[in-house]
């Protein structure tokens, strides 16, 4: 006999409330279910279930057996769905959220390359820079750059993006550059910012750590205005490189401190569950794939 059809019997009893239940959810006869948990009975040598002719009530012992089978059912049963859907084409509606900042055309190209290869998914895509409740909205996945708030989400991180000092050269012409991370203090700096007018950048170089504590006139929460800014000759940056690619190449922008850089995350988080659909999975091994090599234009 196999232990596990009588386990299983066993839950679908106590779960669903009684033998004839079970039986239904089975689709076996009630006097089957009954053979099956009285030889789960014999086989332990302990009462799972003390029944009436009405009902029946569960054990210490049985309370005990059926939390911790029907755990372990769950993540059998979650496992056995796994791999019979990783055998066929994934289907499905996939809605993930992206953020614009990390500029809306380069990562469209990428989610067109996903959908290429995945033609049997259809996509919901949305951008914003604002953190939405992906369980109360209804989001699968959802992709964020920067250190991640603490939550239940499940996070991936798949890729450690870099942060760039530039300006043009007609301001460091006018300014002079600097020599050291210490010499930003004395600069117009451009600061991204939600609220307050002052920043420390964070700035590394291998093992070597630098905290400056910058200042300007020009504060924004919009890495692209920053970017025009810092082309117009009005300070130095601090900005991804998939901001500054184009200017870094076309020579409206040229690194500042080049051996210093500041890097932050970029991760896919995605709702609490036991059993992350596989299309959520494709797309977590996509990006990681897709970010591995250079995403932007090679700079300067």
């Amino acid at each position: 006999m196999n232990h596990l059809v009588e386990i299983e019997a066993f839950v679908a009893v106590v779960r669903e409330g009684g033998f004839s239940a079970a039986a239904d959810v089975l689709g076996v006869s009630s006097p089957y279910v009954s053979k099956l948990v009285t030889r789960l009975e014999s086989r332990l040598g302990v009462q799972l279930l003390v029944r009436t002719t009405r009902s029946q009530t569960v054990t210490d012992a049985g309370q005990d057996l059926y939390e911790r089978s029907s755990t372990s059912l769950t993540i059998i049963a979650a496992a056995m769905d796994e791999v019979a859907e990783a055998q066929s084409a994934p289907r499905g509606r996939l809605r993930i959220t992206l953020p614009t900042s990390m500029g809306g055309a380069r990562l469209a190209d990428a989610m067109a390359t996903f959908m290429c290869e995945h033609r049997g998914l259809a996509l919901d895509l949305v951008y914003t820079d604002t953190h939405v409740d992906l369980v109360s909205e209804g989001f699968d996945a959802a992709l964020r750059a920067g250190d991640l708030r603490d939550s239940t989400l499940i996070a991936r991180r798949i890729a450690v993006l870099d942060r760039l000092l530039v300006a043009s050269p007609a301001y460091l012409e006018r300014q002079g550059e600097p020599e050291t991370p210490e010499d930003l203090r004395r600069h117009d700096c451009l600061i991204y910012a939600q609220r307050h007018p002052q920043a420390t950048w964070h700035l590394t170089r291998g093992a070597a750590t630098k905290r400056v504590a910058v200042d300007g006139a020009i504060v924004a929460n919009f890495g692209e205005a920053l970017t025009r800014f810092a082309a117009s000759g009005l300070g130095i940056a601090l900005l991804p490189e998939f901001y500054v690619s184009e200017g870094l190449n076309d020579g409206s922008l040229t690194r500042v401190l080049p051996e210093w850089t500041s890097g932050f995350p970029l991760s896919v988080v995605m709702p609490p569950t036991r059993h992350v659909p596989v299309r959520v999975r494709l797309l977590v091994d996509f990006l990681k794939d897709h970010f591995a090599s250079p995403l932007w234009p090679a700079t300067r």
